[in-house]
């Protein structure tokens, strides 16, 4: 490679009058870096290779310049362009004079130009040897089926990382058809962590999503049809019903059932009794309602920030069905605009006021990320403590919103999760999730605003809402708690019961204090409490506390209420306490049994919780709001470049006419909202880069189930040392 020095931080080097080039003595320019090897120690053996440490150090170019005109005036403006004080590194561009191919390498003047007979010299530093194509190579890719192929060809002699622009331009067959943003944002200044949290904040009709009756059709068979048939004649259609889908057959018996096509009057490649339905005859002029979801719920899905997260339900098929997850989320930051936004057209930055308010608002959220200003959501993709700005990349109208006009002094909330439903998969197996994290409130009966228990923990404590039980104190080692009715063991617990008893030691009986507690921690607060249980004692000695406390924090506890001495002796005697309102807000609630037993034998007295319901704050708990159902765009897709065998997968949702990008380069994915998606990202194997592509052809292939029409867009920078 002879090479010669077109440009430098775009001032051009090479002319009529000069001739700047690369000496081949000059430096090791086009050699691979030194490396250092690391060495993991392993006791009684050799160490291990843990990988290299690139060096680049002793990367240094000599750019030769020899002026054809006035030799003092260049010499002089050359100083200018290979100023030592300037910081940043700037752009060589070099030409090899073989191929006349351009190429550049980011690097900064490390010497000041030496004057040299007849020529200047110029001394220059790069932390990376590697030289890139100066211009950047771009193929266009139309995909009208999975599995379709395309070869491309870097040059140079080192793997290029291409950048890939995926835009879906015509719906696909299969996948799951519709999506909702869910707007969750945390309005209080606690942190909540790992907590339990119904998205549909009182029910979803998922009913209607099964059954949506605006668009139907009606069987068209005197005879009626019967359980196995698999074409369906239809007539008298409302609204458009899908050309293939699933759907819902009103019948005396309910059946729902998938179809692949719709022609000549006639459903077909019919799947009778589909997700947890029966197949069964039907009469004439039976109603077949177009279904969204399956009835089973199998195939509704919960996305964070791109990645599937587990969801529960005990409550399918109807008209409050709840869907419930685990989530974090940081302590409410809200600031306010400083500048008014229009109602329409692009920014540039949101402008915030500058106190300190702003500049925790700022510390607190992420380098990139969603605000809500009153009902539009915006993306930023970067922001600057020191302007009190969201800046980089702004998009308005973000998550299905509309762009609205925003004043001075307007509210401007974080938005902490990118959080979607998505459902509409007839092929839909049910999640596979972890069931150990399931809450363990009762679901079913449980709202954001009541949570209802008939369980409190478990042996791994990995559930979430769960109760804390603990032994504060035992003098004798005799105290205990237990977890199910009446002394027994059970997991997940069924009780929170606490038991003080007498001891025998050196063969007398020995009276015992306990100090026991069940505890909950709730950040959003509780002011109410109903709660029922049993007591016990079978001698006449009854502890000083069987309490129901509150408290602000962790070590001050109040109390609420004390249970009195059960009347009878050795018989469990039922307790209820209805509605305890607390009188105020707070954090901290636990069940005590506090106290002592005397030196009786077999002594024993026991407090046992069976039932519990709490009363959230809920002006201080989590918000959510779910936008209107729009069309969803699912891509599955797997990207292989089968020169090599590697390949990468992502499974996340789109939009027609919607872009995404896959920065190979830079390890970025993202969406043109600028939302980051790189989470549903999976590498065929462990390896630094995520597709490189070898200098020569690579076939790449491009595996969707469903595909119709996608549009991608393949550029690459050619890499050579």
């Amino acid at each position: 490679m002879r090479l010669t020095v077109e440009s430098f931080d775009g001032h051009d080097i090479n002319d009529s009058n000069v001739s700047a080039y690369i000496p081949l003595e000059g430096g090791n320019f086009n050699n691979l870096p030194s490396v250092d090897p690391i060495e993991i120690p392993r006791i009684n053996n050799f160490p291990d290779y843990g990988g290299k440490i690139l060096l680049s150090k002793n990367f240094m170019i000599q750019v030769d310049i020899k002026p054809g005109a006035d030799y003092s005036t260049y010499f002089e403006l050359l100083k200018g362009y290979f100023d030592t004080a300037v910081r940043d590194k700037k752009k060589l561009v070099v030409k090899d004079s073989d191929t006349t191919k351009e190429w550049y390498v980011m690097c900064t003047c490390v010497a000041n130009p030496e004057r040299s007979t007849g020529s200047i010299k110029l001394l220059m530093y790069a932390n990376d040897p590697t030289l890139l194509g100066n211009t950047a190579s771009t193929v266009s890719w139309s995909v009208t089926a999975t599995g379709q192929t395309k070869v491309v060809t870097p040059v140079g002699n080192v793997k290029a990382r291409p950048v890939f622009t995926i835009t879906p331009t015509s719906a696909k067959t299969g996948g799951y058809a519709y999506k909702k943003f869910l707007n969750l944002k945390n309005v209080h200044t606690n942190a909540f962590s790992n907590y339990p949290y119904d998205l549909t904040d009182g029910g979803l009709d998922h009913a209607a999503m099964v059954k949506v009756a605006a668009v139907h059709v009606a069987i068209n068979d005197g005879a009626g049809i019967t359980d196995v048939a698999t074409t369906i004649p239809y007539d008298g259609e409302a609204g458009t019903f899908p050309t293939a889908g699933i759907a819902w057959i009103d019948g005396a018996t309910k059946e729902q059932i998938s179809y692949t096509g719709k022609s000549g009057g006639n459903l077909t490649g019919v799947t009778r009794g589909i997700n947890g339905t029966t197949a069964a005859a039907h009469a004439n002029d039976v109603i077949i309602y177009q279904s969204n979801v399956q009835a089973d719920g199998d195939d509704l899905r919960i996305y964070m920030d791109g990645k599937e997260v587990s969801r529960w339900s005990d409550n399918w098929n109807n008209a409050a069905t709840k869907i419930w997850i685990n989530i974090d989320l940081k302590p409410k930051a809200t600031t306010t605009l400083k500048t008014a936004i229009a109602a329409s057209g692009s920014i540039t930055s949101i402008d915030l006021v500058v106190n300190t308010t702003t500049y925790l608002f700022l510390r607190a959220i992420g380098a990139s990320g969603m605000v809500q200003i009153g009902t539009e959501i915006f993306t930023y993709t970067t922001l600057s403590l020191t302007t009190s700005q969201l800046t980089g990349t702004i998009t308005r109208a973000a998550k299905q919103t509309s762009m609205g006009a925003h004043a001075v002094g307007d509210a401007v909330t974080f938005i902490e999760h990118d959080v979607w439903m998505m459902y509409g998969n007839a092929a839909a197996d049910a999640p596979v999730q972890d069931e150990t994290k399931k809450p363990i409130i009762d679901l079913a009966t449980s709202t954001n605003n009541s949570w209802v228990y008939a369980l409190f923990g478990d042996d791994a404590n990995l559930r979430t809402g769960r109760w804390n039980r603990q032994i504060v104190s035992s003098v004798g080692k005799q105290s205990a708690v237990y977890t199910d009715n009446h002394n027994a063991l059970v997991d997940p617990a069924t009780e929170m019961g606490m038991s003080i008893k007498a001891y025998q030691s050196s063969g007398r009986w020995v009276g015992e204090t306990g100090y026991l507690r069940w505890t909950l921690f709730h950040p959003a607060g509780i002011t109410h409490v109903s709660s029922d249980g049993e007591s016990y004692r079978n001698s006449v000695s009854w502890p000083l506390f069987a309490s129901l406390k509150k408290g602000p924090n962790a070590s001050l506890y109040l109390n609420q209420w004390t249970l009195t001495t059960p009347a009878s002796i050795s018989t469990w005697t039922a307790w209820t306490k209805n509605a305890e309102a607390l009188g105020a807000t707070y954090n901290y609630i636990g069940f005590v049994f506090w106290g002592s037993v005397g030196a009786v034998a077999n002594a024993e007295a026991d407090m046992e919780v069976g039932n519990v319901t709490l009363t959230i704050d809920s002006t201080k708990r989590p918000t959510i709001s779910a936008s209107a159902e729009a069309d969803n765009y699912w891509l599955d897709l797997k990207l292989t470049n089968s020169t090599s065998g590697e390949y990468l997968t992502l499974a996340l949702m789109m939009g027609l006419n919607r872009v995404l990008t896959i920065d190979c380069a830079r390890k970025v994915i993202y969406y043109d909202d600028n939302t980051n998606m790189v989470s549903g990202l999976q590498l065929s194997s462990v390896r630094q880069t995520w597709l490189d592509l070898a200098p020569g052809n690579n076939t790449l292939k491009f595996d969707d189930t469903g595909t119709n029409a996608v549009t991608v867009a393949i550029s690459w920078e050619d890499r050579n040392n």
